[in-house]
């Protein structure tokens, strides 16, 4: 079901007479469908920091969480792990496990952000946080994503654009 479907749809819902007291329903998601009562932006925040948990470095594992002219952005700061591919592997299931979120939250967007945080370290051997994934998804991109059978690996090339660091890309 495409979105002006989706659409039509809840606007015939409505006009069907569905009550004014039953929850807020959401006309799509990125699986184009009617998928329960949408949620909103706080709420989506707190079921990203639930799912995710605590950072296990010294700082908020979600930084924001904000809607903006249809744009949702993420800011979480990137676990830190034993090995540099296991470093790679966190954030890329933590950013599949984001989108996920998103798409069962049920709110209106045109595209998803996704910025993951990790301290760097400069060749002056300053430390500092730095945004080193930034990623944007379309709804048209996760139209139809079926997350059961997704390979975590793939997070990064189903963006639209993403400009990742090269210690947080795959191996090729």
């Amino acid at each position: 079901m495409n979105r002006l479907s989706a659409l039509l749809l809840a606007l015939l819902l409505g006009l069907a007479g569905c009550s004014s007291s039953s929850p807020s329903w959401s006309t799509t998601t990125a699986a184009g469908a009617i998928d329960g009562p949408a949620i909103d932006v706080d709420e989506l925040a707190e079921q990203i920091h639930a799912k995710l948990g605590k950072s296990n470095r010294d700082i908020d594992k979600v930084a924001s969480v904000r809607l903006a002219k249809k744009v949702i952005t993420i800011k979480w700061a990137i676990d830190d792990n034993i090995t540099g591919d296991l470093l790679k592997r966190g954030a890329m299931m933590d950013a599949v496990e984001i989108l996920e979120l998103v798409e069962e939250s049920a709110i209106v967007y045109d595209h998803v952000r996704l910025r993951g945080t990790f301290v760097m370290v400069d060749i002056k051997g300053n430390e500092s946080e730095d945004v080193v994934v930034d990623a944007t998804y379309s709804f048209d991109e996760l139209l139809g994503v079926n997350w059961m059978n997704f390979l975590t690996d793939n997070v990064w090339t189903l963006a639209d654009a993403a400009k990742i660091h090269p210690e947080f890309r795959p191996e090729s």
